[in-house]
């Protein structure tokens, strides 16, 4: 079970450092801006673009390349600057501080050296040779990368007291055909505590599809008191978390060697965390056992939570999806699960389905003039195989403003679509696997969110209302509220509209 440690989060943000346009650098100064200003994610694609130069030296002089570079640059990231009064015009420019010399990325010497400073995540990431490392992010505000890649076991955590905050833009030339995947995984070990992520989908890169991380057979994904912002206006196709398959085949991972063990299935566990934007969850691209927990979170997307599209590949026998989630608050637009087999069809796994004491609210209501189900299913294979895709148990759940519950529209032969309700869905499944299911119109929620961004929502736009009798109150096991303990939640750097 995930512990997180308590995090300093300042009730300001300061927003300093280089705007740029494309691959540009703008000479503009960037001004603190305090809480309740404007959103950097609103607006267009490009948004406020905050950046800081990348020093372009080798691994054994960055540090020493960087403190110099740093020193005299009035436009670099900084923890310090003035705060922002009520009274502060903030169209004036404000010259921030010069950044500390203990300020920066920061590879601690772990085998009794010294800490390295890197001027940049990506050259952090470049320079770890062994399992175990650790990269500490000392610093606040915001700072570009293009992309990582992570093939060892490291920690990547912010610094006691900071709020670090890493913005991915892609550069104008994909180099992956036509995906643009900002963190790959594919081995090793990423466990991320107490950062804040933004993943910027421009308009002027030309991708079919857009990931945050990109995972193949790494032993594990950690998020820990994580805040994950997929900016995303034209809403092309992007997910936070892609599980994708490997090169080659996927039979020497899963068929053990005379006298050995098959591989372990991959496991992503993510807790106490915020996810936003316009996008799914996880997009599965392969039909691979995996187990997939969300606990004591929210998450507030355009998408699904789950988007499987499957593989040519047939999956290991009796294999399946393992997808857990506790007590988190999930407001979607696009259903909780979405699976299509295309028209060839592809190989699904089936997903089990672990919900306890969880909220799961419809944020658009229908689409189409047709209501969005919870679960959605679409392909050219027979509807009976559908149904040996889903296996369900939940417990104490409530289901906020979802009229349709399971959808399948086969396009085998003729076609043939269904429709379940809720009084359909319930006799599908035994008490035990149903248990004290509450179905609610309206009157949980403390404000209105409905047609709030999603961009821009934070976990005080879920708190509960507790002036009327409301079923989520102490509804969960051991009388504790139903959905995430929203002051477990991060605290976006940038809260909008002055709602927090």
């Amino acid at each position: 079970m995930i512990k997180p440690e308590p995090l300093l989060v300042e009730g300001r943000v300061e927003l300093e450092g280089s705007y740029t346009k494309g691959p540009q650098l703008d000479s503009q100064t960037s001004v603190s801006r305090a809480p309740g200003s404007e959103s950097p994610y609103k607006g267009t694609a490009n948004g406020a673009r905050l950046a800081t130069e990348n020093a372009k030296s080798s691994d054994a002089d960055e540090g020493a390349a960087v403190a110099k570079k740093t020193t005299g640059n009035p436009t670099s990231n900084t923890s310090g600057g003035a705060r922002t009064t009520g009274e502060r015009n903030l169209d004036v420019d404000i010259p921030p501080p010069i950044p500390s010399e203990d300020e920066g990325y920061f590879l601690l010497g772990r085998d009794g050296g010294g800490d390295h400073k890197f001027s940049s995540l990506e050259a952090a990431c470049s320079a770890i040779r062994n399992d175990g490392a650790v990269i500490e992010l000392r610093f606040d505000g915001r700072r570009t990368e293009t992309s990582l890649k992570i093939t060892r076991k490291v920690t990547i955590r912010a610094a006691k007291g900071r709020h670090p905050v890493i913005e991915f833009r892609p550069r104008l030339v994909v180099t992956d055909g036509s995906q643009v995947r900002a963190i790959s995984l594919p081995s090793g070990l990423l466990h991320l505590v107490g950062v804040e992520l933004a993943m910027f989908v421009e308009e002027e890169v030309s991708a079919e599809q857009w990931t945050l991380f990109s995972v193949e057979r790494p032993d594990s994904l950690r998020l820990e008191g994580v805040t994950v912002t997929m900016v995303n206006p034209r809403m092309y196709p992007a997910a936070i978390i892609e599980l994708r398959p490997g090169a080659g085949s996927m039979m020497p991972d899963n068929i053990p060697m005379v006298g050995g063990q098959p591989r372990p299935p991959l496991e992503i566990e993510l807790g106490d965390c915020l996810f936003r934007g316009q996008c799914d969850v996880f997009m599965v691209r392969h039909a691979e056992p995996g187990r997939l927990t969300l606990k004591q979170s929210v998450v507030a997307v355009q998408g699904a939570l789950l988007a499987a599209r499957g593989s040519t590949e047939t999956p290991p026998e009796n294999s399946h999806l393992e997808l857990k989630l506790e007590h988190v608050t999930v407001a979607l637009g696009g259903g909780l699960i979405r699976m299509d087999s295309g028209n060839l069809p592809r190989k699904l796994s089936p997903v089990q389905v672990l919900a306890f004491d969880s909220i799961f609210s419809s944020a658009s209501g229908s689409r189409g003039g047709e209501p969005l189900s919870l679960v959605s299913m679409t392909g050219n294979s027979p509807p009976l195989d559908f149904h040996k895709l889903l296996m369900w148990n939940g417990r104490n759940n409530i289901y906020d403003r979802i009229h349709a519950f399971w959808s399948i529209e086969s396009t085998e032969g003729t076609g043939r679509a269904e429709s379940w309700d809720f009084a359909a869905w319930r006799s599908n499944w035994t008490e035990a696997a149903e248990a004290n299911p509450r179905v609610v119109d309206e009157g949980i929620w403390r404000r209105q969110w409905l047609g709030k961004p999603f961009v821009d929502m934070t976990a005080s736009d879920f708190a509960l209302d507790r002036q009327v009798r409301n079923p989520a109150v102490s509804s969960a096991t051991n009388t504790n509220d139903a959905g995430a303990d929203l002051v477990r939640i991060p605290r976006p750097a940038a809260p909008a509209g002055g709602d927090e």
